[in-house]
């Protein structure tokens, strides 16, 4: 679902936004926590859709002006 988001928001983004997407997430990933040492902690698919999801939101709040939230139910 987070990969849909984030296509979703490219698609409506400015050009010239949809070329910043590979720097921007660039700069989120070094933002969130590093991996543990022996990659105990690594879960590849949740990472994925973390950076995903703070993509899509960076974007459209720079972009568009549009806070982007998505509420999971537990």
């Amino acid at each position: 679902m987070a990969q849909e988001v984030r296509q979703a928001v490219l698609e409506a983004a400015s050009p010239v936004w949809r070329q910043t997407e590979d720097p921007v997430a660039g700069r989120v990933r070094l933002a969130l926590p590093p991996v543990a040492a022996d990659g105990s902690a690594s879960q590849p698919d949740r990472e994925q859709a973390i950076l995903d999801v703070l993509v899509a939101r960076e974007i459209a709040r720079i972009d568009m002006g549009i806070d982007l939230v998505i509420a999971q139910p537990r």
